[in-house]
């Protein structure tokens, strides 16, 4: 059998590790394709992480690739060198026309043109940013993108039936086989030694540089609750691999909250008589032994939905988790997601509500699952690659 070459393209940091999880599924039931990838946004270290190649110029923006509709952030970003990675990217988009078959986008409609302008190739369209839910009762992807996705792409895969539905009924052949973003995390069974706990809380503030202000913002929710009812509850927070564990120290101690180490990748944050743990290396636990979350994230409050964890959220220290993006979350979500004023006061008067409230509790928690989806998504997409590379796609 020939050897095929495929592009990943992705432009997030959630986007590169959906994109690595397909790429080291199809990797797995054909090897003998040849798997590159340029992450447009970052340093795509999820690649790194399973042997693919990365190609092009890696530099993390501070934006982390949010620009649209933020003069501001475009503005920080070129100050740090967009414009030169932007030039350096197209140049070698051009160059890769002739050195690769196929081309998988992974991320929102610039992989689109990204591939129409420059690169030119057939292609595998993996849409995890839009939405039906989000469009409403507008047309979900614009004409001219629906444009190029008939005339470039081979499969157009998108996050759940809606967005399928819709952009079928406007003469693009897309479907839906299960959400990837489900697929990206494991789950070991570790509980934390919080078995004695009624309810457990996890806490997830980000990825991005904000992710330290908004988790010094979250502790002083988890202060109040814990004077509450210290022994009820319990806390595990969610450290991104972009974060430091010492620099999340540097901002808590300023409140008085002291650093220790339990065990290789388990930390505490105690100030009595609250006590947070946190991991860098078992997200998906996190999510599995958490009730609900509060959440300043993109993909990972939605992991959490789609687990049946009720969301807790709020405009955060920063401009990545703004009023806008937090609405636009709610509309993706519905009603696994509780959308409360930022204070301290309205963040812990929700998660007592969510804890005395079963019934509302329970339809959160379904409404998540629903909107979210199935895993194995990404086992699916590689299988319909593998096929396309083949010819019977």
């Amino acid at each position: 059998m020939n050897e095929g070459r495929l592009l990943f393209l992705s432009n997030g940091h959630g986007e590169d590790i959906v994109g690595a999880k397909i790429a080291q599924e199809l990797m797995g039931i054909a090897p003998y394709i040849d798997v590159i990838a340029m992450p447009v946004v970052g340093e795509g270290k999820a690649y790194e992480a399973i042997g693919v190649k990365i190609v092009g110029p890696r530099l993390i923006m501070p934006s982390g690739g949010l620009i649209w509709r933020r003069p501001l952030a475009l503005l920080r970003d070129i100050q740090v060198g967009l414009l030169s990675v932007a030039r350096d990217q197209i140049r070698i988009l051009k160059a890769l026309s002739s050195d690769v078959d196929l081309v998988v986008g992974v991320g929102d409609k610039v992989i689109l043109f990204l591939n129409a302008w420059f690169t030119k190739k057939p292609m595998v369209f993996v849409g995890l940013a839009d939405s039906k839910y989000y469009a409403g009762t507008r047309r979900v992807y614009t004409n001219p993108e629906r444009k190029i996705m008939r005339k470039w792409c081979k499969g157009v895969f998108v996050r759940d039936e809606p967005t399928a539905q819709d952009l079928n009924d406007n003469g693009v052949a897309a479907r839906y086989v299960g959400n990837p973003m489900m697929d990206t995390f494991d789950i070991t069974g570790e509980d934390f030694g919080m078995g004695s706990k009624e309810t457990i809380i996890g806490i997830l503030p980000g990825s991005r540089g904000d992710a330290y202000e908004n988790a010094r913002f979250i502790l002083k929710v988890v202060y109040s609750l814990s004077q509450k009812a210290c022994d009820a509850i319990g806390f595990l927070l969610a450290l991104a691999p972009t974060l430091s564990i010492y620099e999340l120290a540097d901002h808590l101690t300023v409140d008085g909250w002291r650093l220790s180490e339990v065990k290789p990748g388990l930390w505490s944050f105690q100030l009595s008589p609250a006590q947070v743990l946190v991991t860098g290396d078992l997200f998906g636990d996190v999510l599995a032994t958490s009730h609900m979350v509060i959440g300043l994230t993109g993909t990972a409050n939605e992991q959490a939905a789609g687990l049946g964890k009720p969301v807790i959220t709020f405009p955060g220290m920063g401009q990545q988790i703004n009023a806008r993006f937090v609405m636009g979350q709610k509309k993706l979500l519905g009603d696994a997601v509780l959308v409360v004023e930022g204070n301290e006061e309205s963040v812990t008067n929700a998660v007592f509500q969510l804890i005395t409230q079963q019934e509302q509790y329970n339809f959160m928690s379904q409404a998540g699952r629903a909107r979210m989806g199935d895993s194995g998504g990404s086992r699916r997409i590689a299988h319909e690659i593998e096929a396309i590379l083949k010819g019977e796609g």
